[in-house]
């Protein structure tokens, strides 16, 4: 589950509006966010 964040306020590993998503061959998930217009990286451990 990701946080979600407030408008304008999103911190790292939150999203507002989860929009898209893909997941590379590590395992590593990007999101885009819409309204935090932003696409975070979210590491595998």
């Amino acid at each position: 589950m990701i946080p979600k964040g407030v408008d304008g306020q999103e911190k790292p590993g939150e999203l507002n509006w989860f929009h898209t998503m893909a997941i590379d061959s590590k395992g590593n998930i990007y999101a885009g966010d819409i309204i935090g217009k932003r696409a975070q990286k979210y590491i595998r451990r």
